[in-house]
């Protein structure tokens, strides 16, 4: 429960979606892609009678390593032969996209892995899970990874 800023009412809460998407970047080194990303993800918390902020927190997303299906005749591919005539083989750029899905959970056992019985000493997390797939512009080979970032509701930075 919190305070509403707008109604002074104790409201429930809700996480809202989030209002921008960061970018990943890509590395390359062999056949192994590292994605990095650009910025952090701001979860919010959002007042369930007026839709005012209450809280937010940023989380960081640590890289991801993805390993991209080529198929032979792809320039990135590590078995490519380059051409014996002395032409360099192209770069192959690579197209991301990534889902940010938000979601909120509770923690349902205690740190020794029993069951906790009554959700009073529930903790409830909220987080977002992010997938990305990358596909390599040369061959149309795919990759995908997936990671999940969370923050206790208690972690939350209150804005009233």
């Amino acid at each position: 429960m919190a305070m509403c800023s707008s109604c002074s009412k104790f409201c429930g809460i809700e996480l809202a979606e989030l209002d921008d998407e960061p970018e990943f970047e890509v590395t390359v080194d062999g056949d192994q892609l590292t994605l990095t990303c650009s910025e952090s993800i701001r979860l919010v918390q959002t007042s369930e009678c007026c839709g005012d902020e209450v809280g937010e927190a940023e989380l960081e997303v640590e890289d991801l390593d993805v390993t991209v299906a080529h198929t032979t005749d792809c320039p990135a591919h590590p078995d490519h032969k380059a051409p014996d005539d002395g032409t360099p083989t192209e770069d192959v750029d690579y197209t991301v996209e990534a889902t940010f899905e938000t979601d909120d959970w509770y923690q349902m056992t205690d740190r020794h892995g029993k069951p906790i019985k009554s959700s009073r000493y529930q903790k409830h997390f909220y987080g977002c899970n992010i997938t990305v797939t990358v596909t390599c512009d040369g061959c149309k080979g795919t990759g995908e990874a997936s990671t999940q970032v969370s923050e206790s509701g208690s972690g939350f930075e209150s804005l009233n």
